[in-house]
């Protein structure tokens, strides 16, 4: 029985899974979609996939600063459907990279490299990797926050109550904080911290953006709206880290917003951060977001400015899923069952055999 007990307590005592935070093939993009990218007069510097169909109201461009960045080779639009450009008067350029498309185009002013190509042979399978975005957003939403999130006045207020091994930051932010404050102030932490924020809406709460019918509605269920966030890290504002022609000692690339779960994400302001929304359709106004942006669509006027994520740590403690220890529990089991099952000694056999 002691050995049992000691089986079970060194299994429950094992270190917890850990959790890489790498996107996967979407890091190599700075927008990231599985299905459709509606888009307005707007652009995004670096490169962009979309699995469904690519629809361009107004002038759009991608690419521009795929060079500038040094993002490499490769195409710089992959869109797994049609690409179709409804505005006559305004033009889609698409620049530094091949235009590689599975379905058909459809309007005029379209200045980029076209290619058709089969789906298969399209540098993304899209279901594959956003099975794996919403695996790695589930595991990121599991993780135990690091500290608290107090509201002080028109701010949130950040501090973490350990310091982790890895260097990676997890901070709970609920809709009704969003609500009531602006300011994000993350306190305590390393300077080359990670910071990922866990953003939820649990009570279906409606969102206070005024703009357009883009706004969550009360009990509207998976519904997660985003407005006047400035976060600043020990003092120092994300914001103030914005170089238009490169990367040097930008804030946002140590930040991202993960948002499992959602079905609907709206995003109302400035943003200095990387956005994990694998199953939700993102609805923007005409702001600006510094980061990559991952969902499972898009729709509005934003501009995509490239801040491509770059972790300090590189794995996270979630805790074990319950199958594991649904697991553990029946090996501890079938052991224990094993040692007090009663067997017929051999002598009392051959008598009940004698006296049959």
């Amino acid at each position: 029985m002691r050995k049992i007990f000691f089986l079970v307590g060194s299994l429950l005592s094992l270190p917890v899974l850990s959790v890489e935070i790498d996107l996967g093939d979407a890091a190599k993009y700075n927008a990231f979609f599985k299905e459709d990218f509606n888009v307005q007069r707007a652009d995004t510097q670096g490169r962009v996939a979309v699995g469904g169909d690519m629809n361009v109201s107004g002038q759009y461009s991608v690419g521009d600063l795929i060079n500038q960045f040094n993002m490499g080779d490769g195409p710089a639009l992959v869109v797994a459907g049609d690409i179709n450009k409804t505005s006559k008067n305004e033009f889609l350029t698409v620049l530094n990279g091949d235009t590689l498309y599975s379905g058909s185009v459809t309007g005029t002013n379209i200045s980029a490299n076209l290619v058709k190509t089969e789906t298969a042979n399209l540098p993304v399978n899209f279901d594959e990797a956003f099975s794996y975005l919403d695996n790695l957003s589930n595991d990121l939403m599991a993780l135990t926050a690091s500290g608290n999130t107090v509201k002080s006045g028109w701010y949130l207020d950040f501090t973490p109550a350990t310091m982790p091994e890895d260097n990676v930051y997890v901070f709970d932010v609920t809709q009704e904080q969003m609500n009531t404050t602006g300011g994000w102030r993350v306190n305590g932490v390393s300077d080359d911290a990670t910071v990922v924020f866990n953003i939820t809406n649990t009570n279906n709460i409606a969102g206070e953006n005024t703009w357009s019918n883009n706004t969550c509605l009360k009990d509207q269920i998976g519904c997660v709206e985003i407005s006047q966030t400035n976060i600043s890290i020990n003092g120092d504002l994300l914001s103030s880290h914005v170089n238009e022609f490169n990367l040097d000692n930008r804030l946002a690339s140590q930040v991202l917003f993960n948002f499992s779960g959602a079905t609907q994400v709206n995003l109302a302001s400035d943003l200095y951060a990387t956005i994990l929304a694998p199953s939700a359709d993102i609805k923007t106004n005409d702001s600006v977001i510094w980061g990559q942006v991952i969902g499972k669509s898009w729709q509005g006027g934003m501009q995509i400015n490239y801040d491509p994520f770059q972790p300090v740590g590189k794995t996270t403690s979630v805790p074990l899923p319950p199958t594991v220890w649904l697991f553990v529990l029946g090996i501890a089991f079938v052991i224990y069952s094993r040692r007090v099952t009663v067997i017929t000694p051999k002598t009392d056999r051959l008598n009940l055999q004698s006296t049959c």
